[in-house]
């Protein structure tokens, strides 16, 4: 595998494209009719050495047959994307989330992977951090719960990270969610009207009894904590102002946030060698059904009736 295809090189694009340009001899197709995206990325890659040779695209139908794609756009038409991918004979796909938009896209998706024998991995890269796995580690085999707190009031779109970190760490994907403390105003997001965020708490349980909380104050700076404990660790995660404290000790020590440039030359090298750390798109499917149904019942109170959850 020496090419590499990257649909949607905006904001979290072009940062996947960064890290492409770190491989040695590969060739990499970029897919993204925006000319001010286009302009962000190439700026962008005068921050590094660029080892990979460039081609743009505007769109899937100027591409060839491929393997490997990363997936960057906004969710609305991904499954539509990657289905024209597949019928270009690409098998291995990295996600950006939420995959979709729908339960009902999600398992068109799944059937359209499995009928053409393909692989699709989910973009959350908090596995690939060196000290989630340290912590993933440190707490394995025990029930972990997880309370986040934050100051921004992207709930939507970043509800899913710590589901997963979550899931994840308790080895266990059937959770179940309840939104019935989400705040009621919502907010259009920077993409556009078709696109809501959201804010409040939303709290999550497994079949162990242990919990999830992630709430989300809107217009205030609160940093992200993230509060994980066990029935005798407990240890609190400053990403913003990278520190990990150890609350029974009391000490702490420096926490590394990795980004996007620095990760999906790793991740791509992974996808070759059959390693890849990332949740296949199979196993994300209840959370992603759990985090539909309660966005879509708070937007029903709102007297927004959709079938489809306007997350970006």
């Amino acid at each position: 595998m020496k090419k590499i295809t990257l649909v949607g090189c905006g904001n979290i694009g072009s940062r996947h494209l960064q890290g492409l340009c770190k491989l040695n001899n590969f060739e990499i197709d970029i897919v993204e009719p925006s000319m001010h995206s286009r302009k962000i990325a190439k700026q962008r890659l005068r921050e590094i050495n660029v080892k990979t040779k460039l081609r743009w695209h505007n769109s899937i139908e100027d591409l060839k047959e491929g393997e490997l794609a990363i997936i960057a756009t906004t969710s609305e038409n991904r499954v539509k994307i990657i289905k024209k991918l597949l019928n270009k004979k690409y098998n291995k796909f990295i996600l950006e989330k939420v995959v979709c938009q729908s339960v009902l896209q999600y398992k068109t998706l799944l059937r359209d992977l499995e009928k053409f024998n393909a692989t699709a991995w989910v973009n959350l890269s908090r596995r690939y951090y060196l000290d989630y796995k340290k912590i993933e580690k440190k707490f394995k085999g025990s029930d972990i719960n997880i309370s986040v707190i934050s100051g921004n009031n992207d709930l939507g779109t970043n509800l899913i990270h710590y589901v997963d970190l979550f899931c994840w760490m308790n080895n266990d994907y059937k959770i179940t969610l309840n939104g019935n403390n989400l705040f009621k105003n919502l907010r259009v997001t920077k993409r556009g009207k078709k696109f809501q965020e959201f804010a409040g708490s939303v709290y999550g349980t497994l079949s162990n009894k242990t919990f999830l909380n992630v709430s989300y104050t809107p217009f205030s700076n609160y940093s992200s904590n993230i509060f994980i404990s066990n029935k005798t660790e407990k240890i609190l995660v400053d990403e913003e102002n990278g520190l990990i404290y150890d609350l029974n000790k009391k000490t702490n020590h420096k926490f590394k946030t990795q980004f996007q440039s620095e990760l999906t030359d790793t991740m791509i090298k992974d996808v070759i060698n059959n390693s890849v750390k990332l949740p296949k798109v199979e196993e994300l499917f209840t959370i992603h059904e759990e985090i539909f149904r309660i966005f879509l019942k708070h937007l029903k109170k709102q007297k927004i009736n959709t079938k489809i959850c306007p997350i970006t």
